[in-house]
């Protein structure tokens, strides 16, 4: 059975500085093309600036925070800017998949690996070619920026293989938005984790941008003229994967008439154009003059890496790259990592987050819903009576009771919802993307399943009931609520109105419907 993936993992694995994995064709050509002490420049940037893992790898050595100017938005600028030696490097360094495996699992995994990376190539080789067709310098930018639009996606796969592999060939095989089929399993799209890796990485607003409203129209606050390249390039690049092209030759034709083509002939010229260029592309990253197996050429990286001779300055900028080849050391390195997360992030009696990392989480979201007009509710959630609870059966059996609350409030709750400890007695539920009606049922239920429930109490079972105040996040500006705190406070002043009207209740009682009547069903 394949276990659930929330919002919060994802995200976490953003933070914690999970990349990307090339494929081993691409790898033993690099192997080939820096054997040795010299160095071929140009066969090392022809294959980075084909290959998003590699190119990822580059412009994050680039644009360490602290340590270098403005960011670089291409390849070629990417190894000026670190050094040839460098470059050499951070790129062997760059973890692969084996394609030579047979399993069928493995098959079906390395087959849409395979075709990720094919499609974004055909993406940047669209955005390229659009800005030639505009006569505008920079077009190495809008390769990088094209091949590295859906980061998100290839992010995804390489990091939670075995719940996103089976979302992408539900959306390969009914064809629709993957956007759409991403929210119904993940409740996060590719769009978002691919800004976030972004910002994470430093590559810039107009990476952050790009990747994040590629697939809008509107551009959402992008240069019209940037936006239309972003848009079209990934809808030219994305029709030769479609299995359902109804309509959307039409479309493209349509929306880049009169800028980017006149007519039909024009357009299926830049069609043939962009398909002899990414195909050329494929052809030079899967050609190597090597036989070598993926061990063997572990065993080669291995050894280039160990002829390197550094200076200081690329020795400190190396040291991520060494870290992650020396596989015992990273191991322990991640498990030290999820220790001190945990330590950090969860409260130790109940197992759920804790205060801290709910108020991070909480800022994060909000000021995406801000930006993005999306909307989030909150739930307060107190105990009734728990003071008295703990002086009649004592703390030993008050822990247990928090224990017990916590463990059904957390399965009862969506897997994108984050649940935490506030203090004390009291819990505290983000509800992303909802709508009021939705978070006055949750907490309706989750009221009534700690009502119905009965818990451990040395001999006995026990009861409790909890009051619980809700609140909600329209989005945007237009709204009362202008920080987070304000959300969370109108949330707690609701658990008070709560218990002061007799406890066991969900405070407002109803919320007023669309059409002006209120609902206050069971």
């Amino acid at each position: 059975m394949t276990k659930e993936l929330s919002v919060s993992q994802i995200l976490d694995a953003v933070n914690s500085g999970a990349g990307l994995k090339t494929l081993s064709p691409v790898m033993k050509r690099l192997a080939n093309a820096v054997s040795g002490d010299e160095i071929d420049g140009e066969i090392l940037k022809d294959t980075a600036r084909y290959d998003v893992a590699l190119s990822i790898n580059l412009l994050r050595a680039a644009n360490r925070p602290g340590q270098y100017g403005n960011p670089v938005d291409n390849i070629q600028s990417a190894i000026d800017r670190i050094g040839a030696t460098t470059a050499r490097n951070m790129a062997l360094s760059t973890e692969f998949v084996d394609m030579e495996a047979s399993t069928s699992d493995k098959k079906a995994e390395n087959e849409m690996r395979q075709l990720l990376c094919e499609r974004s190539l055909f993406i940047a080789a669209s955005a390229k070619q659009l800005v030639e067709k505009l006569g505008k310098p920079n077009n190495d930018h809008f390769h990088t920026l094209g091949l590295l639009l859906d980061i998100g996606v290839h992010f995804l796969l390489n990091n939670f293989t075995e719940q996103y592999l089976p979302i992408l060939e539900r959306w390969q095989a009914s064809g629709g938005s993957l956007i759409e089929h991403e929210y119904d399993h993940l409740g996060i799209d590719h769009t978002i984790v691919g800004q976030h890796l972004a910002h994470t990485w430093n590559l810039g607003p107009v990476f952050e941008d790009s990747i994040r409203y590629h697939h809008s129209a509107s551009g959402n606050g992008l240069d019209k003229e940037y936006a239309d390249i972003i848009y079209l390039s990934s809808l030219v690049g994305g029709v030769f994967f479609m299995t359902r092209q109804s309509g959307l030759f039409n479309n493209i034709l349509k929306y880049g008439f009169g800028k980017f083509w006149n007519d039909e002939d024009e357009l299926s010229n830049l069609l043939q154009r962009v398909a002899l260029e990414a195909d050329k592309a494929m052809f030079l990253i899967s050609t190597s003059k090597s036989n070598v197996t993926s061990i063997d050429l572990l065993r080669v990286i291995n050894t280039e890496l160990s002829r390197a001779t550094l200076s200081y300055d690329e020795m400190v900028s190396e040291l991520e790259a060494a870290m992650r080849k020396a596989e015992t050391l990273t191991q322990k390195l991640e498990d030290a990592n999820k220790q001190l997360r945990a330590a950090a992030n969860i409260d130790p009696l109940t197992k759920i987050y804790n205060r801290r990392y709910f108020e991070e989480f909480m800022e994060w979201n909000f000021q995406r819903a801000k930006r993005y007009k999306s909307t989030f509710g909150c739930l307060m959630i107190d105990i009734d009576f728990f003071k008295k609870f703990n002086d009649t059966y004592g703390h030993l059996t008050g822990d247990r009771i928090l224990q017990g609350v916590a463990e059904l409030l957390k399965n009862s709750l969506r897997t994108t919802d984050i649940l935490a400890r506030f203090g004390g007695e009291e819990f505290v539920v983000l509800l992303p993307d909802t709508n009021p009606r939705a978070v006055l049922l949750t907490a309706r239920k989750l009221r009534r399943i700690i009502e119905e429930a009965s818990f451990d109490g040395e001999g006995e079972r026990l009861k409790v009931t909890i009051s619980v105040g809700h609140s909600f996040y329209t989005g945007g500006e237009s709204t009362d609520i202008k920080t987070p705190k304000d959300l969370v406070r109108l949330a707690d002043n609701n658990v008070y109105k709560a218990k002061k009207n007799g406890r066991n209740q969900v405070w407002p009682p109803e919320i007023e419907n669309p059409a002006g009547t209120s609902d206050n069903s069971a």
